[in-house]
Parts: C-alpha cells; structure tokens; sequence
C-alpha cells in the first residue's frame, strides 16, 4: 500500500498531459491560422487598393490621351473653319455688286442726326450696358457662337435673307434664334439702297425679313442697311414698313485688311462707353480672334453685354 494511503494513477496523469499538449497545439495551430488569415487579409487590401490605383491611374492616362485627341481635332476644326472663312471672304469680294462697290469707294456714309427717331446709333448713355451687333453671315462661324455661348451673351445679329445666307444656312439662323439673339434683316441682297428704286428697296426688304420670320416665327423693328448707307428715300421707305435704321458708335474695323487683331481691340476698347452699339461682321477679319479678348475685357469693365432692344430701355 503506497505512503499516505493515497493510490497513485500514472496512467491518467499522462493523459492529462497530452491533452494539455494537444490542446496547446492547437491552440497555436488556430492562432498561426487566425494570424495567417489577418495577413492574408492584410495583404488582399493592399493588393486590392494597388489595382484601384492602378486602374485609377490607366483611367487618368486614357483621359490624358483623350483630351490630347480632342485638342487636336478642335485645332484641325479651327483650321477648317479659318479656311472656310477666308473662301468665303473671297467669294464675298467677287459677288459684290457694282453699286455697293462704287459706294464702298466713296465711303459715303452720312452723319445721322441725333434727333431723328428713325435713326438708331447708340442706347441709353446712363447705363453700362453695350449691345454687340454683327452683320452679313457670309461665313456661318460657329466660333462667335460658341464664344457668346461661353460667356452668357445675347446680341444683335443682322443677317442678309438671301446671297447663300439665311436661306443657305438654317440651322445656323435657328441655333442664334435658340440662343436668344435678336435676328434682325440686313435686306435680302446686301444691295446698296441708294443705288435701288424706293420699290425695289421695299421688295428687298420684305423678302429678306420673310426669310428669317420662316426661320424664327420672329419679326424684330430694326434694319442695317449694307454698310449703313442711307438717303432721305431709303429713310421714308424704311419708317413706312414701321422698322428703325439701326448704325453704330463703335466700329471693330474688322472689314479692313490693313487692321491687326490690336488695333481692331483698341478700336474698340479706346471708344466703348455706357450705351455703345459695336459694330462687328461674320466673316469679317480676324473678327473671332478680336472678340475673345474684348468681351472679357468689357465684362471686367463692369459692361453688360446685350441686344440692341435692352440698351435702348430706361
């Protein structure tokens, strides 16, 4: 009989033992899997966020590339239209007639009286306000439109009704129609008036204004006559079908070959005041390149830029 009375049993002692080691085991088993699995976690979220920044930076490379091939497709459009331009230009010349040349020559554009109500040549001078006026259409620049788009701006347009214009180009009168322009007659043949018979003048009139009225279910008051030439005849006829010959106080000068992109700036940056109705033309010279830096200039000025109807209101 052992010491004490007390009846050892080694057997189930060592059974103890290799239980606790089996349950160390894999108590470290389960650990290294835990710890395994936290870093095989670990490791997937910095792969993940290493594909997201890659894919982020393929996405910033693919932009880049596309940015640079519509920069470059907007150059080659620029250079089409630069082209267009000067084609129509050329056209322009050879169409003119020979009244409108020899007048053109003459540069026979009388003063108008300050006090006639038939004449228009500026708006109210106690509000900052400015209307820019462009004539012709003889190139359908989408540029200016584009521009005046950009900042925000409504303007006069006077658009000859026939010569490849209007009627050549609908979708363009409409777009300026969207865009809120006053689309006003420039008559339909771009013929001097002095050198038309008050009939004529009349029929020319109607039939240029019947043009654009198709276009826009629109008839605005005002008339240009082709370079502002004007006679107490051609005055009458124009009161009598209830229009207002509408001139300027500031000429970009862009009908004039002589004249650099800084000197049509300056002409009209040097003369612009409170009311100014400027003068501009589609397909005139360098007209484009002149605006973009005059209409920010005028804004900055503190200029609103508006239609011929919003300058004349008090």
């Amino acid at each position: 009989m052992p010491w004490g009375g007390v009846v050892y049993k080694p057997v189930k002692i060592r059974q103890s033992k290799n239980n606790a080691r089996l349950a160390i085991s894999v108590g470290i088993v389960l650990g290294l899997l835990i710890l395994g699995a936290c870093g095989s976690f670990y490791f997937y979220q910095r792969a993940a966020r290493a594909e997201r920044e890659l894919e982020s930076l393929g996405f910033e490379v693919r932009r880049t590339a596309e940015e640079k091939t519509t920069l470059a497709k907007k150059l080659e459009e620029a250079q089409r239209r630069e082209n267009v331009i000067a084609r129509a230009r050329v056209r322009k010349e050879e169409r003119i007639d020979p009244v409108e040349a020899a007048l053109l020559k003459s540069e026979s554009i009388p003063i108008p009286p300050e006090d006639d109500p038939r004449i228009i040549t500026h708006g109210d001078r106690n509000q900052k306000k400015v209307a820019i006026t462009i004539d012709d259409g003889w190139n359908a620049d989408d540029r200016i439109l584009d521009l005046m788009e950009f900042y925000g701006i409504r303007c006069t347009v006077f658009v000859i009704g026939g010569r490849d214009v209007a009627e050549t180009h609908p979708q363009w009168i409409r777009r300026m129609d969207k865009d809120g322009f006053e689309i006003c007659t420039h008559t339909y043949t771009h013929y001097m008036v002095t050198g038309l018979t008050e009939d004529e003048l009349r029929r020319d009139i109607k039939k240029g204004q019947g043009v654009l009225t198709r276009l826009t279910n629109k008839t605005y008051p005002y008339i240009r006559t082709c370079g502002g030439v004007y006679n107490e005849e051609a005055l009458e006829v124009i009161d009598d079908l209830d229009y207002r010959l509408v001139l300027w106080d500031v000429d970009l000068c862009d009908t004039k070959k002589n004249y650099s992109v800084d000197g049509e700036i300056n002409s009209v940056l040097k003369n612009v005041e409170n009311g100014s109705i400027i003068l501009c033309h589609f397909g005139g010279y360098d007209t484009y390149r002149a605006l973009r830096t005059i209409i920010p200039e005028l804004q900055r000025r503190g200029y609103t830029i508006t239609t011929v109807s919003d300058i004349l209101e008090e």
